[in-house]
């Protein structure tokens, strides 16, 4: 028994013989659309070996998805980024791989690169058979943008992207600029419920799913409304992923964001922070707990499933929007929460947002307050101590699973 180690020159040299004498074959593995594919002949590059990169070659800090990997996988990671960032159709050299492997590197850098908007996850694995030993000898990467088209979009990008980014305060905390970001990107954002209810995969739904979406069309699904809002992070100099998983209560995959914000982690869902309906109205304005949410509160309306990357512990509570504000109670304290609403008359505020610590104590609230009505009894002490302040119309918006409601205010013109 032996073992033979195929250089790049005598695999070259084994192939051109093998088709010589009938020992070779061509197969292809199916993409995710169903498409195949054949081989031909190959050239000597197809099997040069690149010469090896450092672990850091072509990643940045923001690159949760590649420290993930193992080193054979973060060499196919650092070759795929610097093939998808020259917008290159194909990555040779991959023997050492199997097509799972090079489906799971490319979905990783997907992951960690939101700005690689033309890439997508279902490309072309193509093998070759010699002597009944399989291995894979390249992969086409798969594009809804073509190259002579990417600089003008990526103009369309940058022109809004710098747009926000120049109104940011470099000087703020990292917490408010995320809170800027997922603000920002919610309100110029109208959910595609075209897309949505697609059934088939196209270009158009290819970019409803990228940042593009966001940036040129103001108009996305949720992988485009977590990419352009990872996107800005990454440029504020945040670090975030983007994770796959899905909903409670329906069917189908789901796109939010881990953002590490103080050295603590939180999710963030931006598409389930905009309360838009089909005509893109905004009727009660942002949702803030789907901002910062650890994981507990995550999992009360998301799952995490095999598409989900492994993620760390998400416990802290020290960035959630309601922590921050001085809104998240207890209990149904009348003396706290008409507090909490005169700060917010006070500051002129269009809204004031309350949640509870528990979903026992959500619901004893929402029972005194707007089913015994005692609100009304808050309100108008409210309007007692600011004149300014319209008691005569109340509308309010409330999130059963997240422990949360919002209450609109209303001021005299």
């Amino acid at each position: 028994m032996f073992v033979v180690v195929l250089t790049g020159t005598f695999i070259l040299m084994i192939n051109s013989l093998a088709k010589r004498v009938g020992l070779i074959s061509y197969e292809s593995i199916e993409t995710t659309e169903g498409e195949t594919a054949s081989d031909g002949d190959f050239s000597f590059t197809d099997y040069n070996e690149p010469e090896k990169q450092s672990d850091d070659e072509n990643t940045s800090f923001n690159q949760y998805a590649y420290s993930l990997l193992d080193d054979n996988e973060k060499w196919l990671y650092n070759r795929m980024n610097k093939a998808v960032a020259a917008h290159k159709s194909e990555l040779g050299f991959l023997a050492i791989y199997d097509s799972d492997t090079i489906y799971k590197v490319n979905a990783y850098l997907l992951y960690d690169h939101p700005e690689y908007f033309w890439n997508v996850a279902e490309g072309t694995v193509w093998t070759q058979t010699i002597a009944s030993v399989t291995f894979v000898t390249r992969y086409n990467f798969k594009y809804w943008a073509s190259e002579k088209e990417i600089p003008d979009m990526q103009k369309n990008v940058d022109e809004a992207a710098d747009k926000f980014l120049s109104g940011v305060d470099k000087n703020a905390s990292d917490y408010d600029k995320a809170l800027a970001v997922y603000e920002y990107v919610i309100d110029n954002t109208k959910y595609d419920y075209t897309t949505y209810e697609k059934e088939d995969e196209d270009d158009d739904t290819r970019r409803s799913r990228s940042l593009y979406g966001v940036f040129a069309d103001k108009n996305a699904v949720c992988a485009g409304y977590a990419k352009a809002a990872q996107y800005l992070l990454e440029k504020l100099g945040i670090q975030s992923v983007y994770i796959i998983g899905g909903e409670i209560k329906s069917d189908g995959n789901h796109a939010w964001l881990l953002v590490k914000l103080d050295g603590e982690y939180y999710y963030m869902d931006p598409t389930w922070g905009d309360p838009s309906n089909k005509d893109g109205e905004q009727k009660y304005n942002i949702r803030h707990e789907y901002f910062c949410m650890n994981e507990e509160e995550l999992l009360r309306k998301h799952v995490f499933n095999e598409s989900t990357i492994s993620v760390p512990e998400c416990k802290s509570q020290k960035c959630n929007y309601f922590v921050k504000n001085g809104t998240l109670l207890s209990g149904a304290d009348y003396d706290k929460i008409e507090a909490v609403v005169k700060k917010a008359v006070s500051e002129k505020q269009p809204y004031v947002e309350i949640q509870f610590t528990t979903k026992e104590k959500y619901n004893e609230a929402k029972r005194y307050l707007f089913e015994r009505r005692h609100i009304f009894d808050i309100l108008r002490d409210v309007e007692k101590a600011d004149p300014k302040f319209n008691n005569s119309r109340h509308e309010y918006y409330s999130d059963n699973d997240m422990y949360a409601f919002k209450l609109l205010l209303n001021y005299k013109k």
